[in-house]
């Protein structure tokens, strides 16, 4: 590989890790995720800032995808995400543990453009699954993300067996499991299950593309997103000494407020502002030191290697 980059190289695809609650604590999941240590922002605070990147970073379409965490808990998600300038397009990644009822309200209420589900199985029955995933597609781009835990395998395969049987209208991928512990690197797997990792189709979404970055494009051939998965699971995702257009095609909000150029922590090394000040730095781009690129909106920030394309 040269050169990745993604259908809508115009656009911004931010990600907000609103807080560190949440009602899961996954045997794989890091604590920062779960610890409880940031409470929830406030809503007014919080659109301030993001009106300022979209006046003075990025004025295009733009995805802003909100996580956690689980973001469901947040009493202001329905507020702030209607308060959004239209520019914005907007996703919550959670875990759809929430009652039918609160999704139902949630959904009326809520200009939501994309729900992803992440489905973890220590605690997810396929039966709450799938009607949250029946409710969410009739009203937004839906995808379920199978968690490939490697303790429940089977639980997995039976999880999905069941989606597909429901013909719910969604997309279902199914994630390998990356070692937050060793920088990404993807967890070991029998050859077969890899091989269920990188060849299970299911897309059913019947709602239009949102006119954001979805696909892939590497050394100039075109991939669907669901490609990213194979690069993981093929140790394929080492852009180490590439130069990446985090910061200006990419953001990150942690839940301190602290704001950076991707999820890695080549760019944690380059603090951008605080989402309290209302607004940041700009950066163009940052070259990788990471071993690994695990995260799928990483993996498609616009980057290339500089000794053969400059």
């Amino acid at each position: 590989m040269k050169k990745v980059t993604n259908d809508r190289p115009e656009t911004l695809n931010a990600e907000w890790v609103l807080s560190d609650v949440c009602n899961y604590k996954c045997a794989y999941c890091h604590p920062m995720h779960y610890d409880r240590t940031s409470g929830f922002p406030d809503v007014e605070e919080s659109l301030e800032f993001w009106n300022f990147v979209h006046t003075d970073i990025n004025s295009n379409k733009k995805l802003l995808v909100l996580s956690g965490g689980e973001p469901t808990l947040w009493p202001g998600l329905s507020n702030f995400i209607n308060g959004l300038d239209k520019s914005w397009m907007t996703e919550i990644v959670t875990n759809g543990s929430r009652t039918l009822r609160w999704w139902k309200k949630f959904l009326d209420e809520t200009d939501i453009k994309r729900v992803s589900i992440s489905v973890h199985l220590e605690f997810a029955t396929p039966e709450h699954i799938i009607e949250v995933s029946r409710l969410c597609a009739e009203k937004c781009v839906t995808t379920a993300l199978i968690l490939f835990d490697k303790d429940k395998i089977p639980e997995a395969k039976d999880m999905i067996n069941k989606i597909v049987e429901s013909n719910v209208s969604i997309n279902v991928m199914v994630k390998p499991i990356t070692n937050w512990w060793t920088n990404g690197e993807v967890i070991s797997y029998d050859e077969g299950d890899l091989d269920f990792i990188k060849n299970f189709r299911y897309a059913k979404n019947k709602h239009k593309r949102l006119d954001v970055s979805t696909h892939f494009l590497i050394d100039d051939k075109h991939y669907p997103v669901t490609y990213a998965n194979t690069l993981i699971t093929n140790k394929q995702n080492k852009f180490k000494g590439w130069r990446c257009k985090a910061g200006s095609k990419r953001l990150i909000v942690w839940h301190d407020g602290n704001v950076y150029g991707a999820q890695c922590s080549t760019a944690k090394k380059h603090l951008l502002g605080n989402i309290k000040d209302k607004k940041i730095k700009k950066m163009e781009s940052i070259i990788c030191e990471n071993e690994y690129c695990d995260c799928i909106p990483d993996i498609r920030i616009p980057k290339w290697r500089e000794d053969v394309l400059t």
